[in-house]
């Protein structure tokens, strides 16, 4: 009868347990949901930040070649009828080389910059496990 009593008791402390348990391991369902859904946030908004900027750029880079080419024929009409008119064209031709060279490398910067998606979600998941460290 002892031994009956000792493991009925062990019973009913594992039966009081498990709703705390059941509500621990709910609340961390709970908690992983929400990181998640706010990874999901950041990732849609980098991914319209990008979209936003890739569209910019393309129209940018469009007019800046449009209004480059208008330039050079508008000098090339002005030095058309002298003898530097070789010279012109051929200046002219150093410039946009130089000016492609600038543009990549600006690129090649911009594409090895570092992006700053998850950071919150990361600074988060800091804090959590900050608080649950501390008794």
């Amino acid at each position: 009868m002892a031994g009956d009593s000792a493991h009925s008791s062990a019973t009913m402390a594992d039966a009081g347990l498990m709703p705390h348990v059941r509500q621990l391991g709910a609340s961390l369902l709970d908690h992983v949901a929400l990181r998640m859904e706010l990874l999901s946030i950041e990732f849609q908004e980098e991914k319209a930040r990008i979209t936003r900027l890739v569209i910019g750029a393309a129209l940018a880079v469009a007019l800046m070649i449009v209004s480059l080419v208008l330039i050079a024929i508008a000098i090339l009409a002005v030095y058309w009828d002298t003898s530097s008119r070789t010279t012109v064209a051929a200046a002219l031709a150093a410039v946009f080389a130089c000016l492609t060279a600038g543009a990549g490398a600006f690129a090649w910067v911009q594409f090895d910059r570092a992006s700053a998606l998850f950071t919150s979600s990361a600074r988060e998941l800091r804090r959590d496990a900050a608080s649950l460290s501390e008794p």
